[in-house]
């Protein structure tokens, strides 16, 4: 079963896909809820409704996640690959905003000073420090054995700068620790709406 997830902020609305999964053979239901920060948006959908300053509540009704933003144009068949991929963690790929000819994806040097991008000259299933969640398939077990809140900041120093990393790049750092491997899969390219 597959608990798809859906974050509204800035008045997005629910994308199209999300009806095609309700309405097809694959086994799922669906969760949105709105705010403005997205780190506890993705935290509450996970954990049935619960603010991240609580313990986690996960709920036996679901075997994955599926984050689905709502900038994001897929079909069924970009979920069915995921499936397909049988991943830990693994995201569609779609294009960075504000930068040109990489996927929202990237490797992180070993001490977390230097970042590289996943360009659109890869193809097939690539191992990555982090993904963006606009299309990321997620097991339960990424969830329970990992520390929570699971979605959230944190600080990497790259070069001499100390950043700041958004809720998917955190998430990720987060699942690592734990042993879990993140993937992006460069031959399921679905549309972001940047």
């Amino acid at each position: 079963m597959i608990k798809i997830c859906t974050p509204l902020h800035r008045g997005a609305t629910v994308p199209g896909v999300v009806e095609k999964l309700l309405n097809s053979d694959i086994k799922c239901f669906h969760k949105q809820l709105s705010g403005s920060l997205l780190f506890d948006i993705r935290n509450r959908l996970v954990n049935n409704g619960v603010s991240d300053e609580n313990p986690p509540v996960i709920p036996d009704d679901w075997d994955y996640v599926l984050m689905v933003d709502s900038d994001i144009i897929a079909e069924k068949r970009h979920v069915e690959q995921l499936l397909y991929r049988d991943c830990d963690v693994v995201g569609a790929a779609y294009q960075m905003r504000d930068a040109d000819r990489v996927y929202t994806a990237g490797i992180f040097g070993e001490d977390l000073s230097t970042k590289f991008y996943v360009g659109f000259d890869k193809t097939g299933l690539t191992r990555v420090s982090w993904i963006g969640m606009g299309l990321t398939l997620i097991k339960r077990k990424v969830f329970e054995n990992s520390e929570f809140p699971w979605f959230r900041h944190e600080f990497v120093t790259i070069g001499n700068r100390k950043n700041q990393t958004i809720e998917d790049v955190g998430f990720c750092m987060n699942a690592g620790r734990h042993g879990f491997n993140i993937f992006l899969d460069c031959d399921c390219v679905v549309e972001h709406l940047i």
